[in-house]
């Protein structure tokens, strides 16, 4: 509904990327401040066997209720039920439908993208491009003229490149982009997919004259500018990257969402005094969301201001109990040396879903800093083995084969983990969790020499985690240049 409602003149529909995560119990006034609208549609579909009920209400930013409806139809026929409800919105707004409407997609087809755009981005799972280039591959067998299924999947394709550096899969991305404009002129999305791949093959010019008309098309949409941000911070380009997360915060100042993505920008940047204030706003805005506590929290654990994070994530836990809060409040007590509370939580992480490899490898540690040797090599084992399955998917990414050197570390391994950890250090301008995790690995393994080196760098990537108490960096702490940095 929300797009066939963009179509109608005069109309400006908030994203369904910055919408999606309200629901029911949010108060719609709160809802309308968040995303700078006049109204707020809310509703419920229920489905039944074959047949499927729509309920809907209109509301005004003051929360009254201006106008309310339903249909009951059979589910096949739930698309026309739903484009007729949009013109009894449209009549309720005292607006025109448009004259003129695009095809309506297929329930399969649409069902299909949704599936695509949830691996894309990550709407509650893994990202995981692989599934999201079959999803959104399937949705455009099931409806050759969807064009937003043919932007998806040039997203797709394009991120399956960076993480594979396939060229044949830059072409592929580049042709379902065209496709998908050839289809719709008037899609941003298409645009905004034309945009990045434009900008990876350096041709910055196009891609900018792409972005604008994107933006242009649809100048109310945070998403498109937080999607053209995340494009040039994957390409290494932070400067136009924090412009746009900026740009996006400017439209809606009262979202939560615009502020956690810039704050999770500056973090992943090192920057982390930054991302701290972001994330306190994130936490000011929407104080029943676990999210802002979350991420606050991790990042004073990369601060090494470890007291400060505990109370954040027992709010966390209370709000939402989450595999990620059990984990870093175990990193919490393992950090200040509560190894026993340390244990109780990453198992608490492993029994409501955890399935990251570094929950295991976390609960690996404890055991071996408590005693318990056969404890931790099991719980090494599955991170271990989570570990190389994701690096099957994405070989590229340092950070996770600096896990799995620590994991193997920790495990006995260390003929492995040396090769993990120098293959994961190639190349050199690793982040900061990488440094930290190649650290622990040559440490654990006896080489002090390549862990201080790597210390060192985590230390001047802004990162001091539990560095200060960190048993296996009891030696590297001794050196001079750690000290140095240290104080």
């Amino acid at each position: 509904m929300g797009d066939s409602l963009r179509t109608a003149p005069g109309i400006e529909v908030a994203p369904f990327a910055s919408c999606r995560g309200f629901g029911p119990q949010d108060d719609v006034r709160s809802v309308a401040r968040q995303l700078g609208v006049s109204h707020v549609l809310a509703g419920r579909i229920e489905v039944k066997e074959q047949r499927s009920e729509i309920a809907l209400t209109l509301a005004g930013a003051d929360g009254k209720t201006l106008w309310s409806g339903g249909r009951q139809a059979p589910t096949a026929s739930l698309l026309g039920e739903a484009d007729r409800l949009t013109d009894a919105v449209l009549g309720a707004l005292g607006r025109r439908p448009p004259t003129q409407k695009g095809p309506s997609p297929s329930a399969h087809a649409l069902e299909l993208y949704l599936q695509g755009q949830t691996f894309l981005e990550g709407w509650d799972v893994e990202r995981n491009y692989a599934r999201a280039e079959e999803a959104f591959r399937s949705a455009s067998a099931a409806d050759e003229t969807f064009a937003p299924a043919r932007a998806g999947l040039a997203l797709a394709l394009f991120r399956l490149y960076r993480q594979t550096n396939d060229a044949r899969l830059i072409e592929q991305a580049q042709a379902q982009a065209e496709r998908a404009l050839a289809l719709a002129p008037s899609l941003p999305e298409g645009h905004l997919a034309q945009g990045v791949i434009l900008l990876a093959r350096g041709r910055s010019v196009e891609a900018t004259t792409a972005f604008q008309r994107a933006e242009a098309l649809a100048p109310a949409d945070d998403n498109v500018c937080r999607q053209i941000a995340r494009a040039y911070e994957t390409l290494r380009r932070p400067e136009e990257a924090e412009r746009m997360y900026q740009r996006a915060i400017d439209l809606r100042p009262e979202y939560w969402e615009n502020y956690n993505a810039k704050g999770a920008f500056h973090r992943r940047a090192g920057q982390l005094e930054k991302a701290r204030t972001l994330f306190g706003k994130v936490i000011e805005l929407r104080p029943s969301s676990d999210t802002g506590y979350l991420n606050k929290a991790g990042v004073l654990l990369w601060a090494g201001e470890v007291e400060g994070a505990e109370p954040l994530l027992i709010t966390a836990l209370r709000l939402n109990p989450t595999a990620e809060s059990h984990t870093n409040l175990g990193s919490v007590y393992y950090t200040l040396g509560r190894y026993e509370e340390a244990a109780r939580e990453y198992q608490a992480a492993t029994e409501s879903g955890a399935t990251r490899a570094e929950a295991f490898g976390n609960l690996g540690d404890a055991y071996r800093q408590m005693g318990r040797p056969r404890e931790a090599r099991e719980a090494y084992g599955r991170a271990i083995a989570l570990a190389q399955d994701r690096l099957q998917v994405n070989a590229t990414d340092s950070s996770l084969r600096a896990g799995l050197a620590m994991f193997l570390a920790g495990s006995g391994a260390c003929g492995e983990a040396r090769g993990q950890a120098r293959q994961a250090a190639q190349g050199g301008g690793a982040d900061a969790e990488t440094e930290y995790y190649l650290a622990l690995a040559f440490a654990i393994c006896g080489d002090r020499a390549l862990a201080v080196r790597h210390t060192v760098r985590a230390l001047d990537a802004g990162s001091v985690a539990d560095l200060r108490t960190n048993p296996d960096l009891r030696e590297v702490r001794a050196d001079p240049s750690v000290r140095r940095r240290m104080k």
